[in-house]
């Protein structure tokens, strides 16, 4: 399991952990449907996980790696699609240039990560003054060549075992969507009562892993 998904993991059992506290918030419509999604993929991701350490192989790690670096990529491009909404009285139709790609297939997103990567060159100090990280177009890169590397990966004679890398992904790839959706519902729920709010931006909050320390130059 890589630290990606360690860290997503993590944060469906804080959910889990905070329904329980806050059951009557839960009971009913999205919060219920969406929560009973983010506790079936936690047991399925645990049963996944069983099975990557009895298996394991090269063709399932390059499904998770793909699931995880299109993850990556798309969460980039999302945070610089949402600040170019706010920047249109600054630029007139710049939330048109960043705007999410109609199609999500991996072809597509890809092409139009490249895209922004060449287009937001004249508009780095804008999007940093409105909160983007200094290195954000750093990161982009590295996703985009993260994604397009695990793309390369060729998979074939997938089995049984061999597969649950791919379903572990997967699967944590559909409880983060679960949770996206549920957190803006509690978000919504929540907006007046500020205790309850920052409780639950907590317990959803998504930890960013550990990064890796740089090889010492020899």
């Amino acid at each position: 399991m890589t630290d990606e998904e360690r860290v997503r993991i993590e944060a469906g059992e804080r959910i889990k952990v905070f329904s329980d506290d806050n059951a009557a918030d839960f009971a009913s419509g999205v919060p219920l449907t969406q929560l009973n999604k983010i506790k079936s993929e936690l047991t399925l991701a645990a049963e996944y996980a069983v099975d990557q350490v009895e298996g394991g192989g090269d063709a399932a790690m390059g499904f998770e790696s793909k699931d995880t670096a299109r993850e990556n990529l798309r969460d980039i491009m999302k945070q610089i699609s949402d600040t170019a909404k706010v920047m249109i009285y600054l630029h007139d139709g710049i939330n048109d240039k960043f705007r999410m790609p109609r199609s999500r297939s991996d072809q597509s997103v890809l092409a139009t990560a490249k895209a922004w990567l060449d287009e937001l060159n004249q508009y780095e100090l804008d999007f940093r003054s409105h909160g983007m990280a200094d290195d954000f177009l750093t990161v982009l890169a590295d996703c985009i060549g993260n994604f397009e590397s695990s793309m390369a990966i060729p998979i074939s004679g997938v089995n049984e075992r061999v597969a649950a890398r791919a379903l572990l992904g997967e699967s944590i790839r559909r409880m983060m969507i679960a949770i996206r959706i549920l957190d803006q519902v509690m978000r919504n729920i929540y907006a007046d009562q500020p205790g309850k709010l920052a409780a639950w931006i907590s317990a959803s909050h998504v930890e960013k892993p550990p990064k890796k320390k740089a090889p010492p130059t020899p």
